[in-house]
């Protein structure tokens, strides 16, 4: 291939990865109406620093050379001072039977590499032998390891497969999406013992780990308690026929703000939420006001779920295998706040991290894939096939 055609299709390419990229410069660079989007939050501070005149020097006796970039000084260091040069990183290309599955790959192996800076960053929670472990593994060896277990196992179970049903019983018609902002149904791994790091000596890579799309990855770990049979679980909870005086105790109950000197669990949900939301506190003067329209929410939903329809249960289900039915206010859309209009009272469960409101790049593909769970589309994925 003619040089210059090489070169245009490589730089054809640099600019399709950069427009799925996350982090644009916006001028922060001190360039005003600088486009360029960066995916790593590194790459994005070494072009600030470039364009503000920050230098990096040579740190070999004797060398006065200083560069721009980064990247530039490490190329330095290896042609000039091989003697002082860090080894290469091995690059270990995506084996063979994953070549139809590349993008796939690349994405569980960020994940992979993700969990474990976050293993790291909480050293002081693990065992000496886990930590050292963390430690073993925070190399593109073992990650690549780690990652071709995970693609073996996914590629034994059908993962890839459209549609796809979960090992909890979901239908999920688009099947799992391994992307970045894949939305509801994006690839995700919960632990299963949230007292371990992620990945453990000796066991296969998914021996603490459960895979499934990123909406059921929420703090009251519904697969981690009911397991394959939690879609079973749900349709019971749905059908389940609720006294009148039940919901009504369970109305009046939420009434208060605190019981014993303990919050209600409809006020904790009000309380936690007006302290970290300004658009909430634009709009209710006070947290008991906010409480108060919470309430009468609450009463006019006769105390059940705005999405599933399964009875909402107070702080008398904390600690419980059932604290995922406790009551919890959503705001529809992240970005608009938790505003009248925008807020519904759902099962904890069904709370699921929306990360709408972080994103700096809006990529062509994100519109198909919902961020926000709805009745019909908990509907479907309860029901199914079936």
């Amino acid at each position: 291939m003619p040089k210059r055609k090489r070169k245009q299709k490589i730089t054809k390419r640099r600019k399709q990865r950069r427009r799925t990229g996350e982090k644009p410069c916006g001028g922060q660079c001190g360039s005003p109406g600088c486009e360029k989007i960066y995916e790593y939050d590194f790459l994005l501070k070494a072009h600030i620093d470039a364009m503000k005149g920050v230098r990096h020097a040579c740190t070999v006796p004797g060398c006065d050379k200083s560069y721009s970039y980064p990247g530039d000084l490490r190329g330095h260091v290896r042609k000039k001072h091989p003697e002082v040069a860090p080894p290469k990183r091995s690059r270990i290309r995506v084996p063979e039977r994953f070549k139809n599955l590349e993008e796939e790959y690349k994405f569980v192996k960020k994940m992979v590499d993700t969990n474990n800076r976050r293993d790291r960053d909480k050293n002081h929670r693990w065992t000496p032998d886990e930590v050292a472990y963390n430690n073993e593994i925070n190399t593109n060896e073992q990650k690549h390891r780690l990652t071709v277990e995970i693609m073996d196992f996914l590629v034994s179970h059908n993962a890839f497969s459209k549609p796809y049903i979960d090992f909890a019983g979901f239908f999920i018609p688009g099947g799992l999406v391994f992307r970045t902002h894949g939305g509801l149904f994006m690839f995700s791994l919960d632990r299963k013992k949230n007292y371990k790091p992620h990945y453990l000596r000796g066991q296969h890579a998914l021996y603490n780990l459960n895979y499934i799309p990123m909406w059921l990855n929420v703090q009251s770990n519904p697969c981690n308690i009911h397991g394959e049979n939690l879609v079973r679980v749900l349709r019971q909870k749905q059908k389940e026929v609720v006294s009148t005086e039940r919901i009504q105790a369970g109305i009046a109950y939420e009434m208060k703000t605190k019981r014993n000197k303990i919050k209600m669990a409809l006020y904790q949900c009000c309380h936690g939420i007006y302290k970290r939301d300004k658009l909430c506190r634009a709009q209710f003067s006070s947290r008991k006001a906010f409480h108060k329209w919470a309430w009468e929410r609450l009463k006019s939903i006769q105390c059940h779920c705005e999405i599933s329809d399964i009875f909402l249960l107070g702080g008398e289900a904390r600690k419980t295998d059932d604290a995922m039915y406790m009551m919890s206010i959503d705001a529809i859309d992240p970005r608009l706040g938790h505003v009248k209009g925008n807020m519904r009272i759902v099962c904890q469960f069904l709370n699921s991290t929306n990360r709408d409101k972080d994103k700096t790049y809006q990529d062509d593909e994100d519109h198909k894939y919902p961020t926000s769970m709805t009745r019909e589309i908990f509907n479907e994925c309860l029901l199914g096939l079936h």
